[in-house]
C-alpha cells in the first residue's frame, strides 16, 4: 500500500532540514527527488523508510550540536580545583559560583553577581601561588603559617616564649627554686604576609609585608584569651637594584642560619630587623654586592639617668657574597656606626656629649655535603658592635632591660665594649620527608674593668647554646618537629644559669 500524498509540504520541509543540517545540496537533492516522486504517486515502502532514517540522522546531529555549544561555554570559564565537600554554611567557591552550601541553589537563568563576575574572570598571576588583581597589572599572594609551640624547661621556671639566653634564671635564685618544671603552649610565631609584582619599565616592582604575634604581652593576657598584638617583622618595597623599607639588616646573612624550632636560633646570632635603604648588585662569575644605610638606634648601658643616645648618621653596612656551587656561598659583612649620646640636667639643658665610632666584622656561608647535608656557620667580631648580636642586645639589667652592655657610658664618656661570637650547625637529610639539624653558638663580651663601672657586675660576659632537632615534613605546607635546647649564662660576678628546654611545634603553611 503507498503512503498517501496529501500533504506534500510535510516532505518539503523535511528537505529544508536536510539541506540545513547535513550543510550540502547532495541529501537535499536526495529528498527533493524522493518528494517530486511522492507528489506524481510513485513513492514506495522502501523510500518511506530511508526517509525516516534520514530524520533520526538529523536528530543525531542536533544532539551533537547542542553537546558542542555546551562544552564550549564551560571551557571559557575557569573552574579551580574542586574543594572537598563543606559543612552546612559554609562558602562555597566554583567557577562563577558563590554560595551557602546551606542554601538553595540558584536557578540558571538568574544573572551573576559582581562577586561571581570578578570570580569568573579570576587568572593566575606572574609568580608562584600569585593571582593577577582583575583591570591591573599587579599579581597579589597571601600566605602564611600557623604554628603551635609546645615548650617545657625543666629545673626552672623560665617562662619565655622562646629562648633568651643572656636571661637564663641563675642558679640559687628564686626563679629556679620555686619550680622545677615550667610549661607553656602558645601560637605567636604564627604569620602571615602579602606580596605584590608588578611590571614597571624599571624592571618588576615587589612590595612584601608580614607580621606576627611576637608583640611583648601583658603577665595577663594568658589568664583568658591570650590576645597577643601582631608585629610588623617585614614592610618593604624593592624596584630595579633598590629596597627601601623594613626588613632583615644587610649584615645579617639568613642562608647561613640554622634550621630551629626556636623563634630565634642558637647563641651568638646576628639578629636585626630595622629600617634601612639597600642596593644590590651582581657582578656576575657568582658575586653580588650590596650596601645600605640603616636606623641608627643608639644603645648603651648608662651610670648616670641623665644620658639619651643622639642618633646621627645612618648605621652603614657593606655584603658581598659569593655563590661557587649550587647551594653553597660565602658572605663576608662590614658594619659601620656612629655612635653619640648628650646629657641633660634636670631643667632639660643640654649640659655634655660624647661620640665615639663602632664596627662589626662577619664571616659565613653555607656548604653542601653531598646532595642533601649542609653546614652553615658564622663568625662575628665587633667593638660597639651592640645589639647587633641579639645576646649584647639583651645583656642590660633587669631593672632597665632595654638597656645594652654593647656600650657604656661613664662620667659622661661613651666608650665601646668588644663583643665576638657566632654559631655553626648541620643538616642532615634521611629521607624525603625526614632530617635533623645539631648546631651551637656563643657570644663573649670583654667587660674591662676601666669600662663597667662597679655597680653592674651581674652583666653577662658569655652566654652559649646547644640545639639538635627532627623535623618530619609530609608535605611542602605541614611539618612536625621536635627540638631539645640547652643554654649556659655567665656574668661577671661568676654566677651562673643552666637552661634545658623541650620544644614540640606543630607548622601548617598556607
Amino acid at each position: 500500500m503507498r503512503p498517501s500524498n496529501r500533504h506534500p509540504w510535510t516532505w518539503g520541509i523535511l528537505a529544508g532540514l536536510a539541506f540545513l543540517l547535513n550543510g550540502g545540496a547532495d541529501s537535499g537533492a536526495a529528498l527533493a527527488a524522493s518528494i517530486t516522486e511522492a507528489d506524481t504517486g510513485a513513492v514506495t515502502k522502501a523510500e518511506v523508510t530511508a526517509l525516516k532514517n534520514q530524520v533520526r540522522a538529523l536528530m543525531r546531529k542536533i544532539e551533537r550540536l547542542e553537546q558542542a555549544q555546551a562544552a564550549s561555554k564551560t571551557a571559557s570559564t575557569i573552574t579551580p580545583v574542586e574543594a572537598p565537600a563543606p559543612s552546612s554554611g559554609t562558602l562555597v567557591i566554583r567557577g562563577a559560583e558563590v554560595q551557602s552550601a546551606s542554601a538553595t541553589p540558584s536557578r540558571p537563568e538568574s544573572r551573576e553577581s559582581p562577586v561571581q563576575q570578578q570570580l569568573s574572570v579570576l587568572v593566575p598571576g606572574a609568580f608562584p601561588g600569585s593571582f593577577a588583581i582583575p583591570g591591573t597589572s599587579t599579581s597579589v599572594k597571601l600566605g602564611g603559617t600557623i604554628k603551635l609551640d609546645a615548650i617545657t624547661d625543666v629545673g626552672q621556671s623560665y617562662g619565655a616564649d622562646f629562648a633568651k639566653f643572656a636571661r637564663i634564671p641563675l642558679t640559687g635564685s628564686a626563679d629556679v627554686r620555686n619550680q622545677s618544671v615550667d610549661t607553656r603552649f602558645h601560637a605567636r610565631q604564627t604569620r602571615l604576609h602579602l606580596e605584590t609584582r608588578t611590571p614597571t619599565d624599571l624592571g618588576p616592582m615587589k612590595t612584601y609585608i608580614e607580621a606576627d604575634f611576637y608583640n611583648e604581652p601583658t603577665n595577663t593576657r594568658a589568664l583568658v584569651a591570650n590576645g597577643f598584638a601582631p608585629q610588623v617583622r617585614h614592610a618593604y618595597g624593592e624596584v630595579g637594584p633598590v629596597l627601601a623599607g623594613q626588613t632583615w639588616t644587610t649584615f645579617m646573612d639568613t642562608d647561613a642560619m640554622p634550621e630551629t624550632l626556636d623563634y630565634l636560633g642558637p647563641a651568638g646570632l646576628l639578629f636585626v630587623r630595622q629600617g634601612q635603604i639597600r642596593a644590590t648588585r651582581a657582578l656576575g662569575s657568582g658575586w653580588t654586592v650590596a650596601g645600605s644605610l640603616e636606623n641608627p638606634y643608639g644603645d648603651f648601658f648608662a651610670t648616670d639617668s641623665g644620658e639619651h643616645a643622639a642618633n646621627g648618621w645612618p648605621d652603614t653596612v657593606l655584603r658581598a657574597v659569593y655563590t661557587y656551587d649550587p647551594g653553597s656561598h660565602v658572605a663576608v659583612r662590614a658594619l659601620g656606626r656612629s655612635l653619640n649620646t648628650a646629657r641633660y640636667d634636670a631643667t632639660g639643658t643640654k649640659v655634655g656629649a660624647s661620640s665615639t665610632f663602632g664596627y662589626g666584622l662577619a664571616v659565613g656561608g653555607k656548604q653542601r655535603v653531598g646532595d642533601k647535608d649542609a653546614v652553615v656557620y658564622d663568625a662575628i667580631y665587633g667593638d660597639g658592635i651592640g645589639r647587633y648580636i641579639y645576646d649584647v642586645a639583651i645583656s642590660g639589667p633587669a631593672t632597665n632591660p632595654t638597656d645594652s652592655l654593647g656600650n657604656v657610658v661613664t662620667n659622661g664618656e661613651l666608650e665601646t665594649i668588644v663583643a665576638y661570637g657566632g654559631h655553626v650547625g648541620y643538616q642532615h637529610v634521611w629521607s624525603d620527608h625526614w632530617r635533623s639539624n645539631v648546631f651551637g653558638g656563643a657570644t663573649i663580651l670583654e667587660n674591662t674593668t676601666s669600662k663597667i663601672p662597679s655597680n653592674t657586675a651581674y652583666l653577662n660576659k658569655a652566654v652559649a647554646s646547644g640545639h639538635v632537632n627532627l623535623i618530619w615534613e609530609p608535605f611542602s605546607t605541614y611539618k612536625v618537629g621536635v627540638e631539645y635546647i640547652r643554654g649556659w649564662r655567665l656574668q661577671e660576678n661568676d654566677k651562673a644559669g643552666i637552661l634545658n628546654r623541650v620544644q614540640a611545634s606543630f607548622i601548617y603553611g598556607f
